[in-house]
């Protein structure tokens, strides 16, 4: 088998118009691979997909949750510990990048809860806590299919009633109310439950139903009642039980939800009634129906965006090197750039802790400028050098960043073909807004990556109308290959694909080596993870001095 073709001649190489991406890619993921990218940002609870996330879950895109809120209460309850439980579960106090994984259950219809594995990294705020994830979420084999657990099955069971009430309801135009009710301290024989069942019966009305959908839990459906009229009923409840048994009623709590006010679907409607339950239950409440629930705003983990903009203006902001070697000797061929601050003890804030807070208009243009002066001067301090530095796709949008950085070129002659921008991949979706900004950087003589490959974001009809030179599969998808043949099949059609291309691959997240060995094997150019060593410093920090110029 010939020998791989050399980097130089993948970077200059040509895409002709007889080569096309394999069959088994089209820009999502190959047929038989069910997985979406995600990023999470803790701070804002902003959660946003790759472009295939809905194909993946099968649902529609309209119906993929924004939030890590809305997110949870898809996790069917019972089925294991989420992403949120991996996440807090993890060791406390991490300044790296540090893995989570969990496996649970997604109800995605009244009759239909999926099987998945949710596996990614994630970054630490200032005090070391879960700041910003990314991870890769997968549908487990078989996973369209019910889940085996009797606890399960009794909620399915529930939603197939209450959704086939639903549709009666709104054909009649009926209002309907669900309370969720959970006894606290409930035994295991669900005596005490069926006491509070039974002195609930003479509540219910013709037409009404109650069901016990899970340990300690009921499900009140009350029809022809408001959304208004749910604290009245709540009320005659807990009396109801109070007149059996005192203690059995403090130890109760109830959240109501009502159809059309908080949801049309059965699934939702439990969702909120669910929601408010835990709500009552979290303000020591009683009860508590979904509107009056009062959901505190997220409360940010990471760095405030004043924090960076006084460390940018008293000149704290610098940055930490990270390698990408050659895949096949190991040597350092670039270094990513990644912000950081700067502290009074003379330690670094943790990684992610910026650049998470700043992608927005103008502050991402603030925070990419300060980080291209500080490369600037450190590639015409080290003649040797040769830099990645990462920008917002804010910054790409906006009309100063083109002379910001020939302006810093210029300064420096020498510089422009040692500095490759970075770029999400997501960023270059729209190709006739971004093509005329990605020529002129390269009329100017940088290099241009693109980060994230893999997710969706770029398919070939886009790239082929790019001047990329290096595209950088995602993380998500380099750890996911250790887990099925599907997922290995995926990261070397886009290893394939980038070559088809005329482009280098490359691969971040690279922590073990026997998946450096495996990406090797299968002709990537580059690696960057914690194999290959620590963050390093930016040169200035190590005591080397800018070269004078002439």
């Amino acid at each position: 088998m010939a020998r791989r073709r050399s980097q130089a001649e993948r970077l200059k190489g040509v895409l002709r118009s007889s080569l096309g991406w394999p069959s088994s890619y089209r820009g999502g993921l190959p047929t038989g691979l069910r997985a979406a990218a995600y990023t999470w940002d803790l701070g804002t609870d902003a959660l946003s997909w790759g472009p295939n996330a809905a194909d993946a879950l099968g649902i529609a895109p309209a119906s993929l949750p924004r939030t890590g809120a809305a997110f949870g209460q898809l996790v069917e309850p019972g089925s294991g510990d989420d992403r949120r439980a991996a996440l807090h579960h993890g060791p406390a106090g991490q300044s790296h990048p540090t893995a989570y994984k969990a496996c649970y259950a997604l109800r995605l219809g009244p009759e239909r809860t999926c099987l998945v594995e949710d596996a990614g990294r994630w970054t630490g705020d200032a005090q070391g806590r879960p700041a910003l994830a990314r991870g890769l979420l997968r549908l487990s084999p078989g996973g369209s299919q019910e889940v085996p657990s009797a606890l399960i099955r009794a909620r399915s069971d529930l939603l197939l009633r209450l959704q086939g009430e639903l549709v009666e309801a709104r054909s009649y135009r009926h209002r309907m109310t669900l309370v969720a009710g959970r006894l606290e301290g409930e035994d295991e024989s669900g005596e005490l439950m069926g006491e509070v069942i039974e002195a609930l019966r003479p509540l219910l009305r013709r037409g009404d139903r109650l069901d016990r959908y899970a340990p300690g839990r009921f499900a009140l459906t009350l029809n022809s009642c408001t959304a208004a009229d749910a604290e009245s009923a709540m009320t005659r409840l807990l009396r109801l039980v109070e007149e059996g048994s005192v203690v059995l009623a403090e130890t109760l709590r109830l959240g109501a939800a009502s159809v059309p006010e908080h949801a049309t679907e059965a699934v939702s409607l439990l969702r909120r009634a669910e929601e408010a339950l835990d709500g009552a239950t979290a303000e020591g409440l009683r009860f508590a129906t979904a509107f009056a629930v009062r959901v505190p705003a997220a409360s940010r983990c990471g760095t405030d965006p004043f924090d960076v903009i006084d460390a940018l203006n008293g000149r704290r902001l610098t940055y930490v090197r990270q390698p990408l070697v050659d895949a096949l000797t190991r040597q350092a061929v670039f270094h990513a750039a990644q912000a950081r601050i700067g502290r009074p003890d003379g330690s670094l804030s943790p990684a992610g802790d910026v650049a998470s807070v700043m992608d927005g208009p103008g502050l991402s243009l603030l925070l990419d400028g300060r980080m291209l002066e500080l490369a600037a001067d450190d590639l015409a301090a080290c003649p040797s050098e040769r830099t990645i530095l990462p920008i917002a796709g804010a910054t790409l949008r906006e009309s100063e960043w083109i002379d910001m950085l020939a302006a810093h070129l210029g300064a420096r002659p020498g510089i422009a073909s040692r500095l490759t921008v970075g770029l999400p991949a997501e960023a270059l979706t729209k190709v006739d807004a971004v093509k005329a900004k990605l020529d002129t950087m390269k009329a100017l003589g940088v290099g241009l990556a693109a980060y994230g490959f893999g997710s969706g974001h770029l398919t070939g009809d886009r790239l082929r109308h790019l001047p990329v030179d290096l595209l950088v599969i995602g993380g998500p998808f380099v750890q996911a290959i250790e887990r099925s043949p599907e997922e290995r099949l995926y990261v070397r059609t886009l290893i394939e694909s980038a070559h088809r291309l005329g482009m280098a691959a490359g691969a971040e997240w690279v922590e073990d080596e026997r998946i450096a060995r495996m990406l090797a094997g299968w002709g990537i150019d580059y690696l960057q993870g914690g194999l290959f060593g620590a963050d390093l410093t930016r040169p200035a920090q190590m005591g080397l001095r800018p070269a004078k110029r002439a």
